[in-house]
């Protein structure tokens, strides 16, 4: 579904694999200097956004996992100058990420015969800034500080993409990620 922005609690969400809890978080661009349910957390930094995800699966995951956002479907291409843009977003993104970066600009659904793909991205959770792994219960608030916890991509990207790799494969149902 949709997702709103700077909401008071996360939106939840459920299927056959997990269950998910989202939060995203965005600075106003108009008045940066208004107030807003997350003016503490933005105070100091310069990013303009920040999207916290908590995952529980209903099983241990199979294969390499990823994390992806999907969006609606356009009503066509991107032409000229936001052609061009997006063109050098990616590959300084396909840079930084390399080959497990995957984007889809998805079909035009009224040009395409059957289910449309829809605009996507993917990629390795190593790419991420932080993880936490929580018995189920005791998970954090979404909308807390979470800076003092579990593992931050700051500490050496080695050493988080080791930790990070260990957590994914001693993942189990009553833990939340």
């Amino acid at each position: 579904g949709i997702s709103r922005v700077n909401l008071r609690e996360p939106v939840e969400s459920e299927n056959e694999f997990a269950r998910a809890r989202m939060l995203v978080m965005h600075r106003p661009t108009r008045h940066p200097m208004q107030k807003f349910i997350y003016s503490h957390h933005f105070q100091g930094r310069k990013r303009l956004w920040e999207v916290r995800v908590q995952v529980r699966f209903k099983r241990r995951p199979r294969g390499p996992v990823y994390f992806g956002l999907e969006m609606r479907h356009s009503t066509g291409p991107l032409t000229g100058k936001a052609r061009y843009l997006q063109n050098a977003l990616l590959t300084l993104v396909r840079g930084a990420i390399g080959k497990d970066f995957y984007n889809s600009p998805g079909d035009v659904p009224s040009e395409i015969n059957g289910e449309a793909e829809r605009p996507m991205f993917a990629m390795p959770l190593w790419a991420l800034d932080q993880f936490i792994v929580s018995d189920e219960g005791t998970e954090p608030d979404l909308t807390a500080d979470l800076s003092q916890l579990g593992h931050r991509r700051t500490t050496g990207l080695k050493e988080y993409a080791a930790a990070l790799e260990r957590a994914v494969a001693s993942l189990t149902p009553d833990q939340v990620f």
